[in-house]
């Protein structure tokens, strides 16, 4: 395998990898926080939890995806009370 492929076969299981976990997120934001799945895809999507997911994969899947629901149920409360 050449060297292209080898860092495109990295990027591919980092794309994997993040999708799945924040379909986890996801998950949660619906079945704990009794979220709309909408709501709870938009949550993820326009949070910074995607791009921190990016920089440091290791931080972010260090905590499971419960924590990071909670993170972003939190922030969504917060601004729902505004």
């Amino acid at each position: 395998m050449n060297k292209h492929n080898k860092h495109s076969d990295v990027r591919l299981k980092m794309a994997e990898s993040k999708a799945r976990y924040s379909a986890s997120v996801q998950r949660v934001l619906v079945q704990q926080f009794h979220l709309a799945n909408k709501v709870a895809k938009d949550l993820v999507d326009h949070s910074t939890f995607l791009e921190m997911f990016e920089q440091n994969p290791a931080f972010i899947t260090h905590y499971a995806p419960e924590h990071w629901a909670a993170e972003l149920y939190e922030d969504y409360a917060l601004l729902a009370s505004q």
